[in-house]
């Protein structure tokens, strides 16, 4: 069965004529029907930019236009109600019931959303939560606890995280500014490697009408980014498609550091994590392969060393502060990897050698000077680590994750830079020319940039 797209709603596409002449719906096997490409597609080449449907952020910190109904008083009231549950569906669930008060409209108007009428785990989660706050805050008395419910569902089925750089449009709060510099003049910086203010990241979940409606694969033949400044989703190839083709991309989260994603975890985490939140049991064509393929995680690597290296990487890369893991990096990964004989081609193997990568060349020349780290042999370490790293993307993440493995291997990436390496000459030899041609037709400054650097 076929149909196409424009017997439908296109109101929020903003390539109307170029995304009709693109695609076309079709039954397929496993996927349902989807969403499949008419014409070839070239890595690069635009197949939808939408503007959300619905938008709000995942963690507001102050009432706003677009957080009408955030107080701190209610926020915390959610959050209790949540806190016998798992931390996971932690602002999640919060976040999506202060958006339903914001509604001026029956949640009707999202009934082509596709969302669990079933009994799951994560459906009878929801229900009873929204029950207990219709039943116990006086700010969701008058709501449906059901059709609230639905609204939730259906924006765990279909709504996309999206992260961006906040920007204030002028200054604010002069007096804790003031007070900020005089205690940096007194005091001096406070300890940290982040490069980004993460203050100034916002997480934000986006309801798109036709970007719900790409297929799910762990290796997408779509690279989905979010452009702050047009408010859109741009949805563009990642490699060439014949006519006929689903089009896919990947509902996991894309970054290096969430178990379960592209990067970290194994086949079992990835559809663990697909069913808790997606409701559907992953069959695409990387999880067939790798099933047979794998060993059970807890044969090779304990759950909790998974959760350290991961805990330790963030640390090494500046996404999150704790002094006291700091001393742990090196001598914790250097003794777990070689007690555990973790193999070369695990995950947690390239993480490993991501986070002492870090350590090395950034954390311990700042704390204790450059000189010191050449004395040691520190720096010749973190370029074999960091070499390791990137080697482990190029083999294992790289051929079908393309972005993935770039933006993955990217922190580690701009350590080396400035010294002439040879991963550096891999990357610009087999990454970029890929990179360079996905981001060519609608350009991104943040590419832009690092492409550059990468090619001086």
């Amino acid at each position: 069965m076929q149909a196409d797209v424009d017997e439908y709603d296109l109101s929020t596409v903003l390539n109307r004529d170029s995304f009709t002449q693109l695609v076309e719906f079709r039954q397929c096997p496993i996927e349902g029907r989807s969403l499949v490409n008419k014409q070839p597609l070239a890595p690069g080449d635009i197949v939808l930019v939408e503007r959300p449907h619905l938008q709000y952020l995942l963690n507001p910190t102050c009432r706003s236009s677009i957080s009408p109904h955030y107080t701190k008083k209610l926020w915390q009231s959610l959050e209790e109600i949540l806190d016998p549950y798992d931390d996971e569906f932690i602002p999640g669930i919060p976040a999506a019931m202060l958006a339903y008060l914001n509604l001026d409209h029956p949640d009707d108007d999202y009934d082509f959303f596709y969302y669990p009428d079933f009994s799951h785990p994560t459906v009878d989660l929801v229900r009873q939560v929204c029950h207990e706050a219709t039943a116990t805050l006086p700010e969701f008395a008058k709501v449906d606890a059901d059709s609230m419910s639905r609204f939730i569902l259906k924006i765990y089925g279909n709504a996309h995280t999206v992260s961006f750089h906040h920007d204030r449009g002028k200054t604010t709060h002069t007096r804790r500014k003031q007070r900020r510099e005089y205690y940096r003049s007194k005091w001096g910086e406070s300890y940290s490697f982040q490069y980004d203010d993460l203050s100034r990241q916002r997480g934000m979940i986006c309801l798109m009408s036709w970007g719900s409606k790409f297929a799910h694969a762990c290796a997408p033949n779509l690279f989905l980014q979010y452009e702050p400044k047009e408010n859109c989703m741009v949805f563009r190839a990642v490699r060439h498609l014949e006519p006929g083709t689903v089009l896919s991309f990947s509902y996991l989260p894309e970054d290096d550091m969430s178990l379960g994603g592209l990067v970290c975890g194994t086949t079992a985490m990835r559809r663990a994590k697909l069913d808790k939140f997606k409701f559907f049991h992953c069959q695409c064509t990387r999880c067939t392969k790798e099933e047979g393929e794998e060993k059970q995680e807890e044969d090779v690597v304990s759950k909790q060393m998974q959760a350290t290296v991961l805990k330790l990487a963030a640390v090494a890369h500046g996404l999150q502060e704790d002094p006291e893991a700091i001393s742990m990096i090196e001598p914790y990964l250097i003794e777990e990897l070689g007690e555990n004989n973790v193999p070369k081609d695990h995950w947690v193997y390239g993480m490993a050698q991501s986070a002492l990568a870090a350590y090395h060349l950034r954390i311990f020349p700042t704390m204790f000077g450059k000189g010191l780290a050449e004395r040691l042999g520190l720096m010749d370490k973190g370029l074999d680590e960091a070499e390791a790293y990137i080697q482990y993307l190029h083999q294992h993440i790289w051929p079908d994750n393309p972005m993935a493995a770039f933006f993955a291997g990217w922190r580690v990436l701009e350590l080396v830079l400035p010294r002439d390496h040879p991963l550096v000459a891999l990357v610009k030899e087999h990454w970029i020319p890929l990179v360079h041609q996905v981001f060519e037709k609608r350009r991104s400054p943040v590419i832009d940039d690092m492409i550059q650097r990468i090619g001086k």
